[in-house]
């Protein structure tokens, strides 16, 4: 007996596998806006040059709107005629006989006119009387000195005694005081130094050359002002002097006057 092999085949189809899908979700589109700075630029430029040229149009209208009102405002003015004139070249001949224009008649009468100056105001009563009482004050019979003399040393710029000091000057210069019985006056020495800082000086009065007082100052800048004053009455007539000395005993000046009866 023939072996016989029987071959049997199953084919067994098994199912394919589905694919499987993804969902991705929509991209998202975001939209940006571009400035075009280049295209912005020219309009701003176009708008002020219209802003530029509308403005200097309304200023060059009132320009020549002015001019009009003045021009009716003036008075006509009758000019000489130019072609009445002259037409050959100018020489000194020529502008010789050239007429003379007349001045219109507005500045003719004007001209005409006499010039009238302004009165001087009054002086107040009250004015002039200060004025007098200032000049009684000072007796206008003292003698005059000049502020420095030769025995002045160079530091001492001026050196004078006067009636009274204002403003931090003299008012005047005398070398004599005149008294009424009973009455008494100040008399002030004044000094201008210089080129004696922190030095000290000294000023001596005198009365018919004896000691009566003196006064210590200290000099504090190179250029320096002060003053003494000495009260005088009428028991002491007579002949004064005030010193002026430094530390050292120098004299740098001096200056006599009298007391006498007025």
């Amino acid at each position: 007996m023939s072996d016989n092999k029987l071959k049997i085949r199953i084919k067994i189809q098994q199912p394919q596998p589905h694919a499987i899908e993804e969902s991705y979700a929509d991209p998202e589109i975001v939209y940006e806006q571009v400035w075009d700075w280049k295209k912005i630029g020219i309009g701003a430029l176009l708008a002020l040059s219209l802003l530029v040229s509308a403005g200097s149009l309304l200023f060059t209208g009132e320009s020549n709107e002015k001019p009009q009102h003045a021009k009716q405002n003036e008075f006509p003015v009758s000019a000489p005629d130019e072609t009445s004139g002259v037409t050959a070249k100018p020489d000194a001949q020529s502008e010789a006989t050239q007429p003379i224009a007349a001045p219109p008649p507005n500045q003719a009468a004007i001209a005409s006119k006499p010039i009238v100056k302004p009165a001087r105001k009054p002086v107040p009563k009250n004015i002039a009387n200060r004025s007098n009482a200032a000049e009684k004050e000072i007796p206008k019979t003292a003698a005059r000195l000049k502020p420095r003399t030769a025995a002045d040393h160079p530091e001492v710029l001026r050196a004078q005694l006067s009636h009274a000091i204002k403003a931090r000057e003299p008012v005047d210069s005398i070398d004599a005081v005149q008294l009424r019985p009973g009455e008494s006056k100040s008399v002030y020495f004044y000094v201008h130094l210089k080129n004696l800082q922190g030095q000290k000086i000294r000023i001596d009065w005198y009365y018919n050359n004896k000691p009566d007082s003196h006064l210590s100052l200290q000099v504090h800048n190179n250029n320096w002002r002060t003053q003494a004053s000495k009260q005088l009455d009428y028991r002491r007539l007579g002949v004064w002097r005030v010193e002026l000395t430094d530390e050292a005993g120098n004299r740098l000046a001096t200056r006599n006057f009298t007391v006498a009866q007025h």
